[in-house]
């Protein structure tokens, strides 16, 4: 999957202009946040990018002078912006497609060591799309065996780890429900009511193909509310395992 820069630029182009409409949506019910505080770690500018901002940290200059004239005048600002923000961004067009190294060959799940504030039995995995320009989701033997694999690969490492745990948008989908046992839907959390700058909240706006999800964007911009809203939850390797094997990989 490769884009052209015209062909990129144009993805850039409309996902700026939900960043701002997206803004301009959350200001209307968190009207003490200042407009380059909502940019930064309310919205997908930093997804945009893909520069060292992924952390809202510090963006490339122009986003940053963007930012800052929001302030003073968000309408202005956009005005001025509206172009130059999608040509910063599109330079990245010959890379944005590149595989994430964090994940191994053909994978679209990952572990992660253990986390001071969790169990030290449970075991964190991550997703990442490694089926673009289709999802994961739609070739359930494949993201099924995702799992069995990063379970024995995690507990090789880590002996001590019997539990799978994640924070996702995702645990809204009912099509990623159904990869899981009834545990883990028991375990469920709350969905969470705020905004963070990051996949585990903003992906479900990202199509398969990485351009905007034009259906959940506009749900977004109408309610003011993420459509699927993250939440966590844990299961067992043991009830995760049965269930894959009874259901999918048969």
């Amino acid at each position: 999957m490769k884009f052209t820069y015209d062909e990129y630029l144009n993805i850039c182009t409309e996902m700026f202009d939900f960043v701002l409409a997206a803004a301009k949506r959350y200001k209307l019910d968190h009207n003490d946040e200042c407009y380059s505080k909502i940019l930064r770690h309310r919205t997908l500018l930093s997804y945009l990018l893909r520069s060292s901002c992924y952390e809202c940290e510090i963006f490339p200059v122009e986003a940053e002078e963007f930012m800052t004239e929001a302030d003073k005048n968000f309408d202005n600002a956009c005005e001025k912006f509206k172009k130059i923000i999608p040509a910063v961004a599109a330079q990245n067009y010959q890379t944005v497609t590149q595989w994430n190294a964090e994940y191994g060959e053909g994978m679209s799940l990952h572990w992660s060591v253990p986390h001071p504030d969790l169990a030290e039995n449970w075991c964190i995995f991550h997703m990442w799309n490694g089926r673009r320009p289709d999802s994961f989701l739609n070739d359930k033997r494949y993201f099924a065996e995702c799992f069995m694999k990063i379970m024995a690969e995690s507990k090789e490492k880590y002996p001590q780890y019997d539990t799978l745990y994640t924070f996702s948008w995702l645990l809204s989908e009912p099509r990623f429900q159904e990869f899981f046992p009834q545990e883990w839907v028991d375990n469920m959390t709350e969905p969470v009511d705020f905004i963070a700058a990051n996949a585990g909240f903003l992906g479900q706006f990202i199509t398969a193909k990485m351009t905007l999800n034009r259906k959940i964007a506009a749900k977004f911009i109408e309610t003011g509310k993420l459509p699927f809203a993250p939440r966590s939850s844990h299961c067992s390797f043991e009830a995760m395992k049965k269930h894959l094997k009874d259901n999918i990989i048969k």
